[in-house]
């Protein structure tokens, strides 16, 4: 199933990024499936508008989209 192989290969990036972070470097994976997926499916559309451009892209609206999810996850990394 194409979204359990993307979540799988997401899982790894988040471990091995953890794994490499150090204080020296520290590393974040903002995973997309958190914030536009449950356990069945991703949203594809929000207020009429695509999320992604094709099977794998987002599209413009879905990389605002997805920033404004992660706005505070984001601020709160600058900050440190």
């Amino acid at each position: 199933h194409f979204l359990d192989e993307k979540r799988t290969l997401n899982n790894f990036l988040k471990k091995h990024i953890e794994l490499a972070s150090t204080n020296d470097l520290q590393l974040f994976f903002l995973d997309p499936f958190d914030k536009l997926c449950n356990n069945i499916k991703c949203i594809q559309v929000n207020n009429g508008k695509m999320i992604y451009s094709d099977a794998t892209h987002l599209s413009i609206f879905g990389s605002k989209y997805l920033i404004n999810e992660y706005e505070l996850d984001l601020l709160e990394i600058l900050k440190n």
